[in-house]
């Protein structure tokens, strides 16, 4: 820990600070001797302190930066465009099953990697500053060097990405990690859901099912305006012909169907992703949709399950915010908590 940190987490808030100056008031009011030691000791810290660097930013002395907020909480330094990962990360660390899995379980690969290259060890030390710090915020520079792409490049905190697109990726990194061991499922434990699809046939009725497992659900927001349009997507009726005709085993021939899909699990912690990137195929690069989609405090999930199927069709708005006894979600941090199974 560098003498810096050291010494102003101890003086830890402006209160204290004025205790400590008082009392070093108190004692050279009176006495020139002491008021000289004061001032020798203030012109000696500043100069040659262990904490002064060649650099010349470190020649700013922020003291904010070293004391905790007057709220409850720690942020995480934006070093750039940073902020889709930054707001991951707190609302993972504010899960208390997913913070108490990563700083409790023991990493396997802690002597197998170095320490600059592993991603749960980093995760680790940015949760243990949000939990014990008392800076106002917390620097996630190592972790941006230890978190690598598909390409073995660190994450770029200059450029940015979708959140999709790193949560997706840092999941991935999560399974990888604990492959093997009994805490393997920990993510489908806490995220996992499932949802189930249903194809009729329009000749003979032959009805195909199958189950797709996730552990985010991805919410189309172009051309819609709230949460509840975008969940619609997922239940709402497909007509198959044409082109996208359905594959009949019993008629052995393609017919028109239809697919009807519905939530035949939901997961304690169910975490609803924005689609906010597209791919032009015209330009070659990646666009941000900006359109305009509000979500509710309160959301019912009860009527994109199994009790509304098999006529889920297309659920209206206000049915998603009418709740009853079984099903309540509170949104507060962009997750949507349900008990209904």
């Amino acid at each position: 820990c560098p003498t810096d940190t050291m010494f102003f987490s101890q003086l830890s808030g402006r209160a204290i600070r004025k205790v400590v100056l008082d009392l070093l008031l108190l004692l050279s009011m009176h006495s020139e001797k002491n008021a000289e030691r004061t001032l020798q000791f203030f012109l000696n810290f500043q100069k040659k302190g262990p904490w002064r660097r060649r650099k010349a930013k470190n020649w700013e002395t922020k003291i904010a930066a070293y004391e905790h907020s007057e709220q409850p909480y720690i942020g995480l330094k934006n070093l750039g465009c940073i902020c889709y990962m930054n707001s991951l990360l707190q609302q993972l660390y504010m899960i208390p099953e997913f913070r108490r899995f990563i700083l409790e379980t023991e990493d396997p690969k802690l002597y197998s990697e170095l320490e600059d290259e592993n991603n749960v060890l980093q995760l680790k030390k940015i949760f243990l500053g949000l939990c014990l710090s008392k800076k106002s915020y917390i620097n996630p520079r190592d972790f941006c060097a230890a978190f690598k792409d598909y390409e073995g490049l660190p994450i770029n905190v200059r450029e940015q990405r979708d959140a999709l697109e790193f949560l997706t990726t840092f999941f991935g990194k999560l399974e990888e990690h604990f492959k093997g061991l009994p805490s393997e499922e920990f993510l489908k434990e806490i995220f996992g859901g499932v949802l189930k699809n249903e194809i009729r046939c329009g000749e003979c009725g032959h009805v195909c099912e199958g189950e797709e497992a996730f552990l985010v659900l991805t919410l189309p927001v172009k051309n819609k305006t709230s949460v509840a349009q975008g969940l619609n997507a997922y239940v709402a009726t497909e007509a198959m012909s044409g082109d996208n005709a359905y594959f009949c085993e019993k008629c052995q021939a393609k017919r028109d169907a239809e697919k009807v899909s519905w939530f035949t699990k939901l997961p304690r912690h169910l975490i609803l992703v924005l689609k906010r990137f597209d791919y032009n195929f015209e330009a070659m690069t990646k666009i941000k949709i900006n359109d305009y989609c509000e979500f509710p405090f309160d959301l019912n999930m009860q009527p994109y399950t199994r009790k509304a199927a098999p006529h889920c069709g297309s659920v209206d708005i206000e049915d998603s915010h009418r709740l009853d006894d079984h099903s309540r979600h509170e949104l507060p941090n962009g997750e949507v908590y349900d008990d209904y199974q």
